[in-house]
């Protein structure tokens, strides 16, 4: 009997704490693109040396941030070699998602250093005081692409704008990015807080990628086959909106239009089945179903 009465409460024990272990979250696996830059003046910096410590600069911060997952950098810079895409800087929403699906990554960040301003000032104030020195500001632009879809989820940018008494424009000629007088001056301030700003612009709109999106690749009268890179949280009879992509010629981006809605009927490793519940127009190959 005090077996058994062990047994039991040992069950329970183990009951317990299955039910309140907590479940980790998927996280969202990012590839951050090597930055590139606008025509900006570089002050006698090392303008690689900059891109390079900028880009890493993201990617550790973007460690940081809940519920995502970011490539190594030595993957990402293997497979832009054999892309070929490694100096061309011409990577944009479609070959970035490319190299998405290759990397098996959900999202790709592209980000562009718009705006590295240095200039001396004569009166800079420091409290109470005011001084000569160097100001300096810094502007990061960037985009979130869907790997699955090609679809740009959302532009976003980063700011800092920093002072400094102790500098002049002079004193940045030869300096590298990772030295400890490049961090402490106004420069490498204002490119820390504008990474900051930057990445905490990802981390606010990175839940938008956990909608389950799709491209329709075939279809058989109403059905339609739709691959999806993830279908661990799709159960059939799921419900999904059926959404287009199109381009237009005054805008620089595509514009997103809701068409129908579809329902899964049937789900394979990869890929899902859906019948057409209602569509203003008929499906196309290539056409999105964001799955609710």
């Amino acid at each position: 009997m005090e077996i058994k009465l062990n047994i039991l409460l040992l069950s329970i024990i183990l009951l317990v704490l299955v039910i309140s272990t907590p479940i980790d979250a998927k996280q969202t696996l990012v590839a951050v693109i090597p930055f590139n830059n606008s025509d900006l003046g570089w002050n006698g910096l090392d303008k690689d040396n900059i891109l390079e410590g900028v880009t890493q600069l993201v990617t550790d911060k973007l460690v940081q941030a809940e519920g995502v997952k970011v490539i190594e950098r030595s993957d990402l810079e293997k497979i832009l070699s054999e892309q070929e895409l490694g100096s061309s800087g011409l990577i944009d929403s479609t070959n970035a998602a490319e190299l998405g699906r290759i990397l098996g990554v959900d999202a790709i960040v592209i980000g562009t250093l718009t705006q590295m301003e240095i200039k001396e000032k004569a009166e800079i104030a420091f409290g109470p005081f005011k001084t000569s020195g160097v100001e300096a500001k810094v502007v990061l632009t960037g985009r979130l692409v869907d790997a699955n879809t090609s679809e740009i989820i959302t532009s976003f940018n980063g700011v800092g704008q920093r002072a400094d008494r102790s500098f002049k424009i002079s004193s940045f000629n030869g300096l590298s990015f990772g030295s400890e007088a490049f961090k402490k001056s106004a420069l490498g301030k204002s490119i820390e807080e504008a990474t900051d700003d930057f990445v905490n612009n990802i981390a606010k709109k990175i839940s938008s990628i956990a909608l389950l999106r799709g491209r329709i690749i075939k279809i058989i009268g109403s059905k339609l086959i739709i691959k999806v890179d993830n279908t661990d949280n799709l159960i059939e009879g799921n419900y999904g909106k059926l959404i287009r992509m199109i381009e237009v010629e005054e805008l620089e981006e595509a514009v997103s239009m809701p068409l129908g809605r579809v329902k899964i009927i049937s789900i394979s490793k990869g890929a899902v089945i859906a019948e057409v519940i209602e569509s203003e127009d008929l499906p196309l190959k290539g056409d999105i179903v964001e799955f609710e």
